[in-house]
């Protein structure tokens, strides 16, 4: 069985970084909200940062999954209209 090469293209990469970068924007704005609400001091900001980049990575993984379960239905919706 032999190995076939996989090319990622340069704009598949900057969906994916914009995509990641988006999560982190939304995370690390879900931890402002918080700090606000609960009157916590600011310097939550940088102490809880390791949290932020844990919950953005949830949300990419998360986001990862919808974008996987998309494009299978509509694989399988092509499928079924062919």
């Amino acid at each position: 069985m032999q190995m076939n090469d996989s090319v990622i293209t340069k704009r598949r990469k900057t969906i994916e970084i914009y995509t990641l970068a988006s999560c982190f924007v939304v995370a690390f704005a879900v931890n402002l909200y918080a700090i606000m609400v609960y009157s916590a001091p600011y310097s939550e900001l940088y102490s809880s940062i390791f949290y932020v980049v844990a919950f953005a990575l949830v949300l990419y993984a998360a986001w990862s999954v919808i974008r996987l379960a998309v494009y299978g239905v509509l694989i399988i919706l092509k499928k079924f209209k062919e």
